[in-house]
């Protein structure tokens, strides 16, 4: 097989954390950012803003370059979500609605049916959107957001993230510890207490039963009964605003200067490094797991690749040179290993096997300059390098 390619940046590690793999995307705005989606590996979006201004941003080249989407919202904008490539949904203050047909070059304002402020959006497998927000309010479109009716939610506290598990489940969350629980679709809500007298800001369901919420003042908290009792897990003291999980395993977590993982199910929390000192809002996940961005203050955007299911290696190091490098570079391992090569947006391009015969040697002088990241596996664990070619 035909040896692929490649240059490090760095003098590359086998990480001993799984702290290594945030990096810094450039913002073209300074203001709150509140909400990230993907509809594809390329193409995403954030929304934000102020009291005086809201942000719509969109990138399509994997978040290197973002844009700035003229509306005519003239404050805060908390979530955004695409119901396909072309489609989507943005919500926020004084009830704002607005929706997207062709890929978020235009903004149109829908009729939300209500004043009150809408925090965060879901929609069920069957196209149905929910929308949530300030005293208790449920809105509910099925339609794809042209229109929307009113949805009686049994509770008066601010909802701050709601989620579907299928087209029957699902869940909202909010102020003073409060979650709301639906069974049959989102027609009729019973309200669960977590015991906290915290806001909680965000959910996720892994099940029915099983389902995990973040909140102020560092509180996790899950639940294995649907919300019957609650856990309480406290990793930190700073307040948490997104909760996320992958698979059963593999979860995240993100708020005020801190992301913390789990591979372990939310046995253990490990904080994850990342590149700056703003709180992170919300984070998004591709659905093949493979690429991770957060959004949050100060018009922050972070993005991670592939850093699903990394594990320790201890204290191994590896240099390469000359760097950078267009020609033939030296890798300083000793054994086999599987090499697979991704592009800065996770897309696998090549994957190969290097073997202890080839002294480590590899020949670049078929990649384009750029950036990519490189994952080498032995023994079924994991390590991540970005790498850099330059000719």
């Amino acid at each position: 097989m035909k040896k692929i390619l490649l240059v490090l940046v760095l003098l590359v590690s086998f990480f001993t954390q799984v702290n290594a793999q945030w990096f810094n995307l450039n913002s073209p705005t300074n203001t709150y950012l509140y909400s990230t989606w993907f509809a594809n590996y390329d193409t995403g979006y954030a929304v934000g803003g102020n009291i005086n201004s809201s942000v719509f941003l969109k990138t399509t080249d994997g978040g290197a370059n973002w844009g700035i989407i003229t509306n005519t919202q003239t404050k805060w904008l908390y979530d955004v979500l695409f119901l396909n490539d072309t489609s989507g949904l943005a919500c926020g203050y004084d009830g704002a609605m607005y929706k997207t047909t062709n890929a978020g070059a235009s903004w149109t304002a829908k009729p939300s049916q209500t004043t009150a402020w809408l925090y965060a959006m879901a929609k069920k497998p069957d196209g149905t959107v929910f929308a949530v927000g300030q005293d208790g309010t449920i809105i509910k479109s099925t339609n794809a957001g042209d229109n929307w009716s009113p949805i009686v939610s049994n509770t008066i506290q601010t909802m701050f993230d709601v989620q579907f598990y299928d087209n029957n489940y699902g869940t909202a969350v909010g102020f003073a510890g409060e979650m709301v629980y639906t069974t049959d679709g989102g027609n009729n809500w019973a309200v669960k207490l977590t015991g906290s007298i915290n806001s909680i800001t965000g959910v996720w369901m892994l099940s029915p039963d099983t389902i995990w919420t973040c909140g102020f003042s560092g509180e996790l908290f899950k639940t294995t009964n649907a919300g019957q009792n609650f856990a309480l897990i406290e990793p930190t003291i700073y307040d948490f605003n997104a909760i996320i999980f992958t698979d059963d395993l593999n979860g995240y977590v993100a708020g005020q200067q801190e992301i913390f993982q789990t591979t372990d199910g939310g046995g253990s929390w490990i904080e994850m490094y990342y590149p700056n000192a703003n709180g992170m809002k919300d984070i998004f996940v591709t659905t093949d797991d493979r690429v991770m961005y957060a959004v949050g203050d100060n018009g922050a955007i972070i993005k991670n690749v592939n850093t699903i299911g990394i594990e320790n290696w201890g204290e191994e190091m590896v240099f390469l040179y000359p760097n950078p490098s267009s020609g033939i570079i030296y890798l300083g391992l000793e054994g086999n290993y599987d090499v697979l090569l991704m592009d800065i947006n996770g897309r696998i391009l090549h994957e190969w096997s290097l073997v202890e015969a080839d002294n480590g040697k590899m020949d670049i002088s078929d990649l384009s300059d750029g950036q990519y990241i490189l994952r080498f596996t032995k023994a079924g664990k994991n390590s991540f390098g970005r790498i850099v070619v330059k000719h």
